[in-house]
């Protein structure tokens, strides 16, 4: 239902996932996280958000921000 990507990682490119779930499951739920790279996190996340991701974070954030946003994305949560 919802995946949590980081978008620089060892053996795949972030925004390559991203392109692939949308291709895979347009439905899914993306959130993308990165602390960065040489470019530093700011063009990485735009780039995530205009392939689709629902949310962006940069690093570090905050595990709770990071859980109510999956609870909003999801439907879950307080009041439901």
């Amino acid at each position: 239902d919802l995946v949590v990507t980081d978008l620089i990682m060892p053996e795949e490119d972030g925004l390559k996932v991203i392109m692939k779930l949308r291709e895979i499951k347009p439905s899914l739920k993306v959130i993308a996280i990165s602390g960065g790279g040489k470019a530093g996190p700011g063009s990485y996340l735009n780039l995530a958000r205009a392939l689709g991701a629902d949310a962006i974070y940069y690093k570090p954030f905050s595990i709770n921000d990071l859980i109510t946003k999956i609870e909003e994305l999801l439907g879950i949560g307080a009041g439901t």
